[in-house]
């Protein structure tokens, strides 16, 4: 279950907070305004901290962010993807590998993502995150807007945001 793998990264990394179920989408946008940047997949959560004014750094794997998907206002210099002659293979990401070895994700190098974030932080701007006052156990005595249960329609992927602390 998702949830017991992100409370399972929660106990094993400092400074990760794991918040499915726990924030409603204002709750959600409030903590993504607060972020210096953002890693995330072509996903809804890259578009609604894309409308916070957070740099995100976006992840392509079968989409491509020339179709016009990109996060609103985004850098591209901020978009992690491979150069393959089969992306994109489908508008929407719903149709499977034409090669059936995703390549397109499988050659993205961790280092590169945290190259990148490293790039963005370097980059200045940096706000005084709310991840530093968080406590990982929210509660009512939080603000109203970070103490309520998040959306599960399925369009919106459980998150889990790490404050990194780099050399």
């Amino acid at each position: 279950c998702i949830e017991t793998a992100l409370a399972a990264w929660e106990k094993k990394f400092p400074h990760t907070l794991a918040l499915p179920g726990k924030l409603r989408m204002n709750g959600e946008l409030v903590l993504m305004s607060q972020l210096d940047t953002m890693v995330s997949m072509d996903s809804a959560n890259m578009h609604m901290a894309s409308l916070t004014g957070t740099p995100v750094i976006s992840i392509w794997g079968a989409t491509h962010p020339y179709c016009g998907f990109s996060g609103w206002n985004q850098s591209s210099e901020n978009t992690v993807q491979t150069d393959l002659s089969c992306r994109p293979c489908s508008v929407f990401g719903n149709k499977p590998c034409l090669r059936q070895d995703y390549a397109c994700l499988y050659e993205i190098k961790p280092e590169e993502i945290l190259q990148q974030i490293k790039t963005v932080l370097k980059a200045g701007n940096l706000k005084t995150s709310i991840l530093n006052h968080l406590h990982p156990q929210i509660n009512t005595s939080d603000q109203e807007s970070l103490n309520s249960r998040s959306i599960s329609s399925g369009r919106i992927r459980p998150v889990s945001y790490t404050h990194l602390t780099l050399p």
